[in-house]
């Protein structure tokens, strides 16, 4: 979840309007994803969006590890993530 560290805040702020109410467009984008690559665990958006606001209300308090590099200026795992995805995902 990035955009906790572009939201320079804990782990909450992704619960508060207005970066909640993208939330359901989301994880209706990653259920697409994963419907399209036959990630069974990821292809219900209602599923998705709730995991997200579970673990979000669980660690609340939080700051994520991203953002705890961006303060720190070190690099993050920003790379290898992108090049996770850009290995998985058909071009």
């Amino acid at each position: 979840m990035c955009c906790k560290a572009l939201l320079d805040g804990p782990n909450s702020y992704i619960l508060d309007a207005p970066v909640s109410e993208m939330i359901p467009t989301l994880a209706q984008e990653c259920a697409s994803v994963g419907a399209a690559m036959g990630l069974a665990s990821i292809s219900d958006a209602r599923g998705v969006h709730d995991a997200v606001v579970r673990v979000a209300e669980a660690t609340a308090g939080n700051t994520s590890s991203m953002l705890a590099d961006i303060r720190r200026g070190d690099l993050t795992e920003i790379d290898a993530i992108n090049g996770i995805s850009y290995v998985v995902l058909p071009t």
